[in-house]
């Protein structure tokens, strides 16, 4: 990917940074993602997925019967992943990049103070 075309997806993603200098955002956007805060909270909330759903993971057994059609084992699939699986990954996802688009906000109000 171009430079440019990173730093218009980087600036859609986080607003804020349009404050910041287009040859700078990248780097504060380096420096919000890899804050520790980010990659911890990312690595507890995986932590917690594994203990509370590790061992109902590992009891599902089979997900694919031969006796039902394509769409029948769809539904099954479905049924059994969602609440180990699916529902987990919408808060894995999204608490990290939420903490990570709040301290991207701190270190512009910080570094690039709105002109008034």
């Amino acid at each position: 990917m171009k430079t440019e075309e990173r730093i218009n997806q980087i600036t859609k993603q986080v607003k804020i940074l349009e404050r910041v200098p287009c040859e700078r955002r990248i780097d504060i956007f380096n420096r919000g993602t890899r804050n520790i805060y980010v990659i911890g909270s990312l690595l507890l909330l995986i932590g917690l997925w594994l203990i509370i759903f590790g061992e109902s993971i590992c009891n599902i057994g089979s997900l694919w019967s031969m006796d039902r059609g394509f769409s029948g084992n769809m539904w099954d699939m479905g049924e059994k992943l969602f609440l180990p699986l699916f529902l987990p990954c919408v808060f894995i996802i999204g608490i990290p990049l939420m903490i990570r688009n709040y301290i991207i906000k701190k270190i512009v109000e910080k570094e690039f103070p709105e002109q008034k």
